[in-house]
């Protein structure tokens, strides 16, 4: 098989699936299924382990699915769980993509918008305060630990760990904060 060959099948292996089906049972209408056949004889083996691979890959990617589900679940409800600590996750451009239920009882006054910008919400500044761990540490991927002040209806000090998390890649992509 050809490396294009290969990536298609790869891709829609439900399709390939469906139109080796066709192709043994001699129905598909505008193809000469006896040319197909014969030319595909000698790479049957082959092409029947590439199935066999790509079925039993699609299956494997489903549990993992499943298992990172049931994971980022057991996660969220353990985070959610904490009293008196704020948990946050910020992206790269410093939008809240995600926050525990303790961090939005801290803001619940504010009214946050989805994907609301950290410095501009809480510090009502458009840029990053100067000092900002979350910028820090995903600039240098390091963590970072800040004290900072907290512009809420009530000011609030606050002793915040900034920890860089990392894509698949290993490129700093988010944020988490927790204090």
């Amino acid at each position: 098989l050809t490396p294009r060959v290969t990536q298609l099948i790869k891709a829609n292996p439900e399709d390939f699936v469906d139109f080796l089906r066709r192709i043994e049972s001699k129905s598909v209408d505008t193809v000469n299924s006896y040319s197909i056949n014969a030319a595909l004889e000698h790479r049957k083996g082959e092409l029947e382990e590439l199935v066999r691979r790509l079925r039993q890959e699609m299956r494997r990617n489903k549990e993992l699915e499943q298992k990172r589900t049931e994971d980022e679940h057991q996660w969220r409800s353990i985070l959610n769980s904490l009293r008196g600590i704020y948990v946050g996750i910020l992206d790269l451009d410093m939008r809240i993509l995600w926050g525990n239920d303790e961090s939005y009882r801290l803001i619940k006054p504010l009214e946050m918008p989805p994907l609301a910008v950290c410095h501009q919400l809480f510090h009502n500044r458009s840029e990053p305060c100067s000092g900002c761990g979350a910028f820090r540490a995903l600039e240098t991927g390091c963590v970072e630990v800040e004290h900072t002040m907290q512009c809420l209806p009530v000011p609030l000090k606050l002793l915040i760990t900034n920890v860089p998390l990392r894509n698949d890649d290993g490129v700093v992509h988010q944020v988490l904060r927790f204090g």
